[in-house]
């Protein structure tokens, strides 16, 4: 019963961030709902060109890794592990690039509806939260200002949908003296985006003292 109880939870963590971001999205006209567009700053510079070369990647049209559209040409390698390495951005090829505004709109709300999911599998193994807090808790952080406002540069989303885990791995190294699960986020953040991991080196080096601090009890 517990474990169909906590399926039930991560499940509504994660379906109700998406759509209340896709509820206000529509409310607000944002397209294909109406006339505004999140498709200014970074997105309409630089992600809808990379979108819409990722697509053509994935017919075929053009390598991963290189580009002859740049000068003599240019390597691509930089530009996929840093802005299109994210799991989330391989949805694109289910759309062409008359639609990647639509394809760019899916990818926003997938990933605030996963960094809910995280936050709730973080809390209910870590902090066992029951159902209530939990559902709070996931939708607020997958809610908050940071995540509305990147937005509109979507590849700092998955810092943020990948934290809780890390919290939940050094939770596990502590408790368990299991380095099984950071061991493959820090993999994992090395493959996907190299900035993202000097971010999260940083963040260990802050939490990990004040965790074994309250771990061991104050003196």
């Amino acid at each position: 019963m517990d474990k169909k109880r906590n399926i039930g939870t991560y499940l509504l963590a994660s379906v109700m961030p998406g759509i209340l971001l896709l509820s206000v999205y529509i409310a607000l006209g944002v397209y294909p709902f109406g006339q505004r567009s999140l498709l200014i700053t970074d997105m309409s510079q630089l992600y809808v060109d990379f979108y819409s070369y990722l697509i053509d990647v994935f017919h075929g049209q053009k390598a991963l890794f290189f580009s002859w559209e740049g000068g003599l040409g240019m390597n691509m390698t930089g530009v996929v592990s840093f802005y299109l390495a994210s799991p989330f951005s391989f949805l694109i090829v289910f759309f062409d690039k008359q639609s990647v505004t639509e394809g760019i709109l899916l990818i926003t709300i997938l990933k605030t509806a996963a960094c809910g999911l995280t936050f709730s599998i973080y809390t209910r193994e870590a902090l066992h939260l029951r159902a209530a807090p939990n559902l709070c808790f996931s939708v607020a952080y997958s809610l908050m200002s940071y995540v509305i406002v990147y937005a509109l540069n979507i590849m700092w989303l998955d810092g943020v949908i990948f934290l809780p885990l890390v919290l939940l791995g050094l939770h596990r190294l502590q408790d368990k003296g299991s380095m099984l699960l950071l061991t493959m986020l820090i993999r994992c953040f090395l493959s996907l985006n190299f900035t993202s991991l000097i971010w999260l080196g940083f963040f260990l080096c802050c939490i990990l003292p004040a965790s074994v601090w309250l771990k061991r009890g104050f003196p």
